[in-house]
């Protein structure tokens, strides 16, 4: 997946860069400290990724991009590789939920947790796993009920024009209402692009706000030039669809391939791939244009609260305020 660097349920490079940003504020309390992870990551990242933080305990052989996806060894490494991870930011208790048989809780959040698990973790990560979740309303109370008062809430999820992605493409303001009115401290909510620019969201705007308005000023011009072209792909794609396959040849042939375990003739594919994601833009890539990173704080537990969004409550209180 050379070029996808923003993945939902995966850890890629984005994903890392934005927790070695913010490791002062996710590293664990003194203790036994337990991280939860809500769905089961794969693990797309390449050494040189790793290297440049020096991530204490991780080393080059757990990295799992090469394997095949469904096999017990690409499982075994990729648990290693979090748990590894999460050990070097203090938390010596790590745990996944999920349905997949590989999780160490195999639950479904889209029903009320045990009473067992409230009040158990001091992170949990949503590794861009509500979006796939019909009732998102009972996954987000879950989360706030399994975390510990003082504990942490990271999301990380994909934000941009796919189909079949996940039932949702969810807001930043989703976070910023909903935790606010749920007795947390937002303490960060990031918007990340496929190259690794990022910026921070700290308030909602209009309604009719893009992430294009909200990009700084250093930003617009390789932006922009993205986005142009990008839709000249997108119309030649349009007109033909000998083009529009024609782009995803490399992709498609290079997971083929790896499928079949051919792996030198998959490592060409791959870096064909790559250019031709570097010449064409996202559009020839499966991952979404833009993610969100957040970190939320938990100071207190009580009634599951859901606010109006911040936009439609401005104009709800002016209107009580001239009646």
């Amino acid at each position: 997946m050379e070029g996808v660097e923003w993945a939902p349920m995966a850890f890629s490079r984005n994903e890392l860069a934005a927790f070695m940003r913010n490791r002062q504020s996710l590293t664990a309390p003194p203790g036994e400290a337990r991280v939860l992870v809500i769905g089961s990551p794969d693990v797309w990242l390449r050494w040189k990724d790793c290297e440049r933080y020096n991530i204490q305990g991780i080393t080059k052989d757990m990295l799992t991009r090469m394997l095949a996806a469904d096999t017990n060894e690409y499982r075994r490494l990729t648990k290693i590789f979090m748990r590894s991870f999460f050990n070097a930011l203090g938390y010596s208790h790590y745990f996944e939920i999920d349905v997949q048989p590989r999780a160490d809780f195999i639950i479904d959040l889209n029903q009320p947790v045990e009473l067992h698990l409230y009040n158990q973790f001091d992170l949990i990560w949503d590794n861009g796993s509500i979006e796939h979740m019909m009732n998102i309303n009972q996954v987000m109370r879950n989360t706030l009920n399994m975390v510990k008062i003082g504990g942490r809430i990271v999301h990380t999820q994909g934000i941009g024009d796919q189909t079949n992605a996940g039932y949702w493409t969810i807001s930043p303001d989703l976070y910023l209402d909903y935790y606010n009115a749920n007795h947390c401290d937002v303490h960060v909510i990031e918007l990340t692009d496929r190259r690794g620019h990022s910026m921070s969201y700290t308030s909602p705007g209009k309604k009719t706000s893009t992430v294009g308005m909200l990009i700084p000023l250093r930003l617009l011009p390789v932006y922009y030039l993205r986005q142009m072209r990008a839709d000249i792909i997108e119309r030649m794609s349009r007109r033909s669809s000998k083009i529009r396959n024609c782009i995803r040849i490399p992709e498609l042939l290079s997971s083929a391939l790896k499928k079949r375990g051919l792996k030198s003739f998959s490592q060409v594919l791959r870096f064909l791939q790559h250019w031709v994601n570097i010449i064409v833009g996202h559009t020839s890539a499966s991952g979404p244009s833009w993610g969100i990173f957040v970190v939320s704080r938990c100071y207190a537990k009580g009634e599951t609260k859901y606010p109006l969004q911040g936009i439609y409550r401005n104009l709800a209180s002016e209107r009580y305020k001239s009646a």
